[in-house]
């Protein structure tokens, strides 16, 4: 065929000569065809890694963002708040605390794979509690093998930071602590939390060492190289090179610098996002400086994603491919010109459309609100779902307009706006910026708005991509969240004041109903009935106001607050106080009471003996309860520092299905099964409340029981044995107080209830004390200013001033700054005890008023010396063989009121000298002492010890 195309040429000269004037517009044409396609290709290309740079960078911000959030939540937590916020000194409950801290830190890496090590350390820097995965096992490290992390550089670093501030350190490869690389390399990356107590206060970090294989996974996308370098240079991830990855690690040098050396300079550039054609890798280029850390910004990662030139760049190939052949083919040079400069365009034009509209296809398909424009603010295009927010037909519709010529809201355009133009001034994206926009159809919806610069090849900012996420849903489920937090809150404050109201009133009627039972206990001309019947009153309200004391402990456990008030405790004498109590109660229901010290037992020991005893009480009193027969046995065995507390029974026993059940508030065995036994009293709080403190002591209640064969409690805790030489115990005397020495004190009872002051009368009255009543706090502010009393019993709940305005006034006062004001007060909730010493209060006492506790305050304010009544033991004649001690001397008492004492004492008449002594008391508060022997005497019918007494006074008056 060429031989003929030859011979036409050269028969046909005149074509010849115009065949190259023919074949220049050709030439012309081909090559503005192939500068366009290139030109085409090229855009297209750098939009392409422009856009995985974004996504890339984008990617590992949320990926970063969600680390943060992990620990965030993780600092959170109530055992890691409990441990820095309530400082707390006793081993076993911090204990408590770090096992539940590390079972939440096992259930985070084994549900989050990534995760390597959680590790919580103090304020000093010391690893209070790290658990990690090692050889494919979580393990948890003991703090006492923790090495010291204070001069690590993420701790220092976490040291200067404020609450809620993240720290991330550079990516490197994990090492052992021998300071040798693990093989196979493992990259990490640390990220950390300083942590802050209520007050402000640092108290520790709490950090996490992450798999970063995770974060350098997101790096792959088709068709492109992705490489992530830090400042330095190093590689952190290189796409097909292994070994150039964290060469800082093997000692090497950068070997970006030298791979890239045209980019060196360009990573000091201001701009985030530069794309460049490199013609010695040839190469498409895209770069993005990634901020980690908005406190450093020094410190930063590069990401480069790469596009081959060779597949940008193919189709231009093909076209070359073709321009040679029309070369070589000159003679079909009109026809292959024609046919595939055709094909050719076609295919480029096809195969661009294409490219176009899948990319169309994947914009429109993402819910997103998505949109792209100029500086100027005009839209160059968005996807399907953002034409229904700017209300057009297609996204046609919106290109070359502006914001102001849709039909937005003026908060939309608001929003727009500002948004925007933070973004082109500052050339740095913008996200997670939480706005609300109102649709069309007037519909107001909160949305998550990113804002990211687009940049040109050479790194100027030719517009912005703008993308929201309607986050309504989850908006309302955080409001819904937060409104069912306040409505728990508010409901929990309604119980507080119900129990506290409820503590009030049954409290109140209490007060006299034990006040009077313990003024009455005391009196000597009781008979045995009465006695008693004084008993059962005493012992009924006593049981009463210990169903209201559990009711108040339940309410301290579920908040939280109760707390051990550890002490020392007579171990012997307090066992020896149970067993005592527990034999009677056994030997009035016919029982055998078995007591075994399984080893010897320390003489003093360490512990809260109030909740020992509740917890002891409650097991003994229930044994005993439910048993109608047979024996209760009480062991305890002691060995190291551990107490072993064991109480067995043949009562009639737990059904098994009801064993797990036992220990919930308010429960207890249906009567069916106790239907013999009269076991309806309680509230079930017992061995709830009792299991509780077990477990804030250290230990756990355990239960075995079988029905009709009786129940076996026991628990174990620790008790920490004290040396007999650290304390120095006084026996509290059993005599019954009668009176104090030295001048008579003066008292003003301020209490709006008549019973609940003539109690405190009743009580201490007959003991010598000056006392005046008042009202109301406005009537008691009143009585102390005019006349200023030694002491201020004050109600803190009453009418017209309560009892904390009226303390605060008085101590406003300078006479008043050192009066003794205790606070008697049937509201026996901390908070309230709390807020009456803040309010200048000395002490505070609960109602009912325990008289035993009262005179202590009493004696410990006011520096008493008590005056004890003579038992009848005493007043036996082989007792008492000498007068009382402490009496007055014989120069100090009147002539005059001797003789008539003796002689009613000698004719018996009790009634009247009693009397008589009343009157002498008042008129001789100096001779009390005398008056109240003598009275002690006469309730006993004891004559002859009154002339005893008296006799040296009238000897004196013999003489003269």
């Amino acid at each position: 065929m060429l031989s003929v195309i030859y011979r036409f040429l050269t028969e046909n000269k005149l074509f010849a000569l115009l065949l190259p004037v023919a074949l220049l517009p050709l030439g012309i044409a081909m090559y503005i065809s192939y500068h366009n396609a290139k030109d085409s290709l090229l855009k297209a290309a750098l939009a392409q890694v422009n856009g995985n740079v974004s996504h890339l960078s984008h990617e590992l911000h949320s990926t970063l963002t969600h680390y943060f959030s992990d620990l965030s939540t993780l600092s959170y937590t109530a055992p890691l708040q409990g441990l820095i916020n309530q400082h707390i000194a006793n081993a076993e409950a911090k204990e408590k605390w770090l096992t539940q801290l590390e079972n939440i830190f096992i259930t985070t890496l084994e549900s989050k794979k990534f995760y390597q090590i959680l590790r919580y350390m103090d304020e000093r820097g010391k690893e209070q509690l790290r658990v990690e995965y090692q050889q494919n096992r979580i393990q948890r490290h003991l703090a006492e093998t923790a090495p010291d992390l204070s001069e690590s550089p993420l701790f220092k670093e976490s040291q200067s930071r404020n609450a809620g501030q993240m720290s991330v350190a550079n990516i490197r490869l994990k090492r052992t602590e021998n300071n040798i690389l693990v093989v196979p390399y493992l990259p990490i990356v640390e990220v950390s939390l300083p942590l802050y107590d209520l007050q402000g206060n640092f108290q520790g970090v709490l950090m996490a060492e992450i798999d970063a294989r995770s974060l350098l996974s997101l790096l792959t996308v088709d068709g492109t190289r992705s490489y992530l370098i830090n400042q330095q240079g190093y590689y952190l991830s290189h796409p097909y090179n292994n070994h150039l990855t964290f060469g800082f690690e093997h000692q090497q040098s950068p070997q970006f610098f030298s791979d890239f050396p045209q980019l060196e300079q360009r990573m000091n550039n201001t701009h985030q996002t530069l794309l460049l054609f490199s013609d010695q890798h040839q190469m498409i280029i895209g770069l993005n400086r990634l901020y980690f850390d908005d406190n450093h910004p020094e410190r930063y990662w590069i990401l480069m994603n790469v596009l081959p030139e060779n597949d940008a760049m193919a189709p231009i190939r093909e076209m070359e491919k073709i321009v040679l052949a029309v070369i070589f083919i000159t003679l079909l040079v009109i026809i292959v010109r024609t046919v595939s400069a055709a094909q050719i365009f076609h295919r480029l034009e096809h195969r661009l459309f294409a490219q176009e509209k899948l990319l169309r296809l994947v914009i429109d398909s993402i819910p997103q609100y998505i949109a792209w424009k100029d500086t100027q603010g005009q839209f160059m295009g968005c996807n399907r779902n953002f034409t229904r927010l700017a209300n057009v037909e297609n996204a046609e519709n919106i290109i070359g307009k502006s914001e102001h010529e849709l039909t937005l809201t003026e908060r939309n355009l608001k929003l727009f706006y500002e948004a925007d133009k933070n973004v082109i001034n500052s050339n740095v994206a913008h996200y997670h910026l939480v706005r609300t926009v109102i649709l069309p159809n007037g519909q107001e919806i909160w949305t998550e708005n990113n804002r990211i610069p687009l940049h040109n090849a050479q790194g100027k900012v030719i517009g912005i991509l703008m993308t929201m996420e309607d986050i309504t849903q989850r908006k309302q489920a955080e409001f819904a969240l937060q409104q069912a937090k306040e409505a728990a809150e508010a409901a929990n404050r309604a119980k507080n004041q119900f129990l506290a109201s409820m503590s009030h009133e049954l409290r109140t009627p209490l007060n006299g109903i034990l006040g009077y039972a313990q003024v009455l206990g005391q009196a000597t001309d009781l008979t045995t009935k009465q006695r008693e019947g004084i008993s059962v009153i005493r012992r009924s309200g006593e049981h009463l106001l210990t169903l209201i004391n559990d009711i108040l402990d339940l309410a301290k456990i579920e908040a939280g607050k109760i707390e051990l008030q550890l002490g020392e405790v007579r171990f012997t004498q307090f066992l020896r106080d149970l067993i005592d109590l527990f034999s009677m109660r056994a030997e009035q229901k016919h029982l055998k009471f078995n007591y075994h010290a399984l080893s010897p037992l320390p003489e003093v020991i360490k512990a809260d003996e109030k909740r020992l005893r509740q917890i002891l009480i409650n097991l003994l009193g229930n044994a005993i309860k439910f048993t109608e027969q047979g024996e209760i046995t009480f062991d305890v065995r002691y060995q190291q520092d551990r107490v072993c507390f064991t109480i067995k029974d043949t009562g009639i026993g737990i059904p098994e299905e009801y064993l797990n059940d036992i220990f919930l508030p308010f429960h207890q065995v249906p009567t069916v099964h106790h239907k013999y036994l009269n076991t309806s009293e309680g509230t079930g709080l017992g061995l709830s409340i009792s299991n509780t403190l077990v477990e804030i002591m250290g230990g756990k209640l355990h239960v075995r029981s079988e029905v009709g064969k009786g129940s076996l409690f026991w628990f174990e805790i620790t008790l920490p044995a004290i040396a007999k030489t650290q304390t120095i115990y006084t026996k509290e005397s059993s005599r019954t107080v009668i009176g104090y020495s030295g001048e008579k004190r003066s008292l003003l009872l301020v209490d709006d209830k008549p019973e609940n002051r003539n109690v405190l009368i009743n009580m201490l009255s007959p003991l010598g004390f000056i006392i005046r009543e008042a009202q109301d706090g406005k009537q008691g502010l009143a009585s102390a200013i005019t006349q200023p009393p030694d002491v201020i019993l004050v109600d803190l709940v009453m009418p017209e001033l309560d009892g904390f305005n009226m303390v605060e006034q008085l101590r406003t006062l300078k006479q008043f700054s050192e009066t003794v004001i205790i606070a008697v007060s049937a509201n026996a909730f901390d908070a309230t005890q709390a807020r009456s010493l803040a309010s200048g209060c000395n002490a505070f006492i609960p109602k009912p008023v325990h008289l035993e506790r009262l005179l202590a305050l009493l004696q410990q304010h006011l520096n008493l010396q008590w005056i004890y009544g003579v038992t009848e033991a005493e007043l036996s004649p082989l007792s008492i063989e000498t007068p009382p001690l402490s009496l007055p001397d014989i120069q100090d008492v009147p002539e005059s009121i001797i003789e008539p004492l003796y002689q009613l004492a000698l004719v018996g008449k009790m009634k009247r000298l009693l009397s008589e002594l009343d009157v002498l008391d008042t008129q001789h508060p100096k001779l009390h002492i005398l008056f109240q022997h003598i009275r002690a005497f006469a309730k006993l019918f004891q004559s002859q010890k009154i002339c005893e007494l008296l006799e040296p006074y009238r000897a004196k008056k013999l003489e003269l």
